[in-house]
């Protein structure tokens, strides 16, 4: 890693780590025996995955590299457990850790059209949609608001997403 200051390495940590503990998270929940074991797991991998920051190469993919120390930190676990060495053999966590990463690249990219997409969007469904979905108002009180029952708002939604999915998938056809 070249010599930044510290502050700043800091700061790079913390984006690229926001950006990705979801799919983190969700590749140890994958190869844990249990929801409590993987909470446990993921803790251990973001405390690895601070200390060994230092050494991350920027050239490398972070969601690759926290995932193989997130394997790692699965596999140690359950040995200091005294479980099976391994839950699954080297091929099988290879297939899953491989296939989190392309997941994560078709989510991105997803995400991004669709970001376009709801800008396509007429300014009302565009608030409508935002109204909806940042999880501040119910749809109940949504619904009073704009004049409308939640039946309509509901079908108004679906209306929307239908537009969104098709614009989706027209994007990404299109890449």
């Amino acid at each position: 890693m070249d010599h930044q200051e510290p502050q700043l390495a800091q700061e790079d940590f913390v984006a690229l780590f926001t950006a990705n503990q979801r799919r983190i998270f969700g590749f140890v929940v994958s190869i844990s025996p249990s929801w409590a074991d993987a909470d446990e797991i993921f803790q251990r991998v973001c405390l690895v995955l601070w200390k060994k920051w230092p050494s991350y190469e920027h050239e490398d993919k972070f969601l690759a590299w926290a995932l193989q120390i997130a394997r790692f930190e699965v596999v140690k676990f359950m040995s200091q457990r005294s479980r099976r060495r391994e839950i699954y053999s080297d091929e099988a966590l290879d297939s899953i850790q491989t296939r989190t990463c392309e997941m994560s690249a078709d989510l991105s990219e997803r995400m991004i059209a669709l970001e376009k997409c709801v800008k396509k969007l007429p300014e009302e469904q565009q608030d409508l949609v935002r109204r909806c979905y940042s999880g501040t108002q119910k749809i109940k009180e949504i619904a009073e608001a704009i004049g409308i029952n939640a039946q309509n708002l509901y079908l108004k939604l679906q209306r929307i997403r239908k537009v969104l999915h098709q614009c989706v998938d027209k994007s990404l056809a299109e890449i």
